[in-house]
C-alpha cells in the first residue's frame, strides 16, 4: 500500500503524543488509524485500520485490518495482518499471517510455521529464520539465514551462513551471496536458476563475531587502545569544563545546583528526558521525511549523554569540595583538578562488571535530569559564581 510522506509525518507526530514516560500501555484512535505506545505496549482488540505501535514488549495479538507498524526491543506479532507488515526490534516473530508486503529488520528474526507472507518479504537481521512461506519474492540479508519453507517468487539471499531445510523450495530465479559457493539441493531449485555472487566479509566483521562467539579477551594491544581513549575522552571532557566554568560560570552553578537542590526529581527528570530523546528515533524511522534526520537524532543522544555525565560529574566534584574545603568560593584549577579525579574514578569503575555501568548510567540520568528541570523551571539567577 502507498502511503505519501505527508501520511507518514502526521501519524508519526501522533505516535510522539502518544508516548508515556511510564510503562502503562496507551491507546489513541484517530479515524480508523489506532497508535499504541508504552513499555509493554501490547494490542488486545482489532484495527480497523492501520496499526502503529511502539514500546519496549510489543505484541499484536489481535488482528489488523490495513497496514501494521511495530517498533520495539520485543515484537511479536501473534494476529493476522491484512495489509503491510513494517517492523523492526531487537527480536521480531511473526506467528500470524501477513496478506500483503513485509519489510523487517531485528538481530533475530523469525517467519514461524503458523506465518505466512502474502507478497513480498524483505529482511534483514543477524538471525533470519523463514519457517513459513513467501508468496510473492524475498530480498534477505543476515550473518545466519535459514529457509524452511516455499518462495513463490525470486530470491535474493545475502548471508554468512546459509541454510536450507528440507521443505524448502524457490519457484523462482535464486540469486545469493555467500563467500564460498554452495551446493544448492536440487530439491530446492533447478541448477540453471541459480546466480551465485561472492560475499566479501572484512576482517575486522568476522574477527569480531569470533570474538563475540567464544568470549576471547581482548589483547594486550587493544587494551592499550581502551585506556588511550579513555585518557582522551577524560581530557576531551575538561577541556569542555574548563571552557563553562571560565566564560559561562552562573550558567554551569545554576545547572549544578538544579541537581544539587532535587537530586530523587532530577533523576526521575533523567528518565523522562533520555526516554524522549531514544523515543525519536523510531518515530523518524517511521516516517519518509523524518529518516533523513535519525543521525542528528542520534548526536543529539550522544550530546545529552556526554553532557548529562559531565555535570553530574561536576556536581560530585564540587560536593567533594565543599565538603572537604567548606562553603567558600574555589578558584577554577581546584575545581577542575577536582573533577578530574571524579571523571578518573568513574573511569575506572567502568572495568568492574555492572557496578560500574549502574553508576555511570546513573550519572547521565542525574545530569539530563539537572538539563531538564533548569529548562523547566530555571532557578534564581542571583547563585553565586
Amino acid at each position: 500500500m502507498s502511503r505519501s510522506p505527508l501520511r507518514y509525518f502526521l501519524t508519526a507526530l501522533a505516535l510522539l503524543a502518544a508516548l508515556p514516560l511510564g510503562a502503562e500501555s496507551r491507546r489513541l484512535a484517530t479515524g480508523s488509524d489506532n497508535f499504541v505506545s508504552g513499555q509493554g505496549a501490547t494490542v488486545s482488540s482489532e484495527s480497523p485500520g492501520d496499526l502503529f505501535v511502539a514500546g519496549g514488549t510489543v505484541i499484536v495479538s489481535a488482528a489488523t485490518r490495513g497496514d501494521a507498524h511495530a517498533v520495539g526491543f520485543d515484537v511479536g506479532i501473534e494476529a493476522p495482518v491484512a495489509g503491510d507488515l513494517y517492523a523492526a526490534g531487537g527480536s521480531v516473530t511473526v506467528h500470524a499471517p501477513v496478506s500483503e508486503d513485509m519489510t523487517t529488520a531485528a538481530a533475530s528474526l523469525r517467519l514461524a510455521g503458523t506465518a505466512s507472507v502474502g507478497g513480498n518479504a524483505r529482511l534483514a537481521g543477524a538471525v533470519v529464520i523463514l519457517d513459513g512461506p513467501v508468496g510473492g519474492s524475498l530480498t534477505a540479508s543476515g550473518a545466519e539465514l535459514t529457509l524452511n519453507d516455499t518462495v513463490g517468487g525470486d530470491a535474493r539471499l545475502s548471508a554468512e551462513t546459509l541454510t536450507f531445510g528440507p521443505d524448502a523450495r524457490i519457484l523462482g530465479r535464486l540469486t545469493y551471496a555467500a563467500p564460498e559457493p554452495l551446493e544448492i539441493p536440487v530439491s530446492v531449485i533447478a541448477p540453471d536458476r541459480v546466480t551465485y555472487e561472492r560475499l566479501d566479509i572484512p576482517a575486522f566483521v568476522t574477527d569480531a563475531h569470533e570474538r563475540w562467539r567464544t568470549g576471547a579477551m581482548p589483547s594486550v594491544p587493544l587494551v592499550r587502545v581502551a585506556l588511550l581513549t579513555t585518557a582522551l575522552s577524560i581530557l576531551f571532557l575538561l577541556a569542555v569544563a574548563a571552557i563553562f566554568l571560565a566564560f559561562a560560570s552562573e550558567l554551569s552553578e545554576r545547572l549544578r545546583r538544579s541537581v544539587a537542590d532535587r537530586p530523587g526529581s532530577a533523576f526521575l527528570a533523567g528518565l523522562g528526558g533520555l526516554a524522549a530523546l531514544f523515543g525519536l528515533v523510531p518515530v523518524a524511522v517511521l516516517t519518509i521525511i523524518g529518516v533523513p534526520m535519525v543521525p542528528l537524532v542520534v548526536l543529539a543522544i550522544l550530546a545529552a549523554w556526554m553532557a548529562g555525565y559531565l555535570l553530574a560529574a561536576y556536581f560530585i566534584a564540587q560536593h567533594l569540595l565543599d565538603a572537604t574545603r567548606g562553603d567558600h568560593p574555589h578558584g577554577l584549577a581546584t575545581r577542575l583538578l577536582a573533577l578530574a579525579g571524579v571523571l578518573v574514578l568513574m573511569a575506572l569503575l567502568n572495568f568492574v562488571p555492572l557496578l560500574g555501568w549502574f553508576v555511570n548510567f546513573t550519572l547521565v540520568l542525574l545530569g539530563i535530569g539537572g538539563f531538564t528541570l533548569a529548562v523547566a523551571r530555571p532557578l534564581p539567577p542571583d547563585v553565586p559564581r
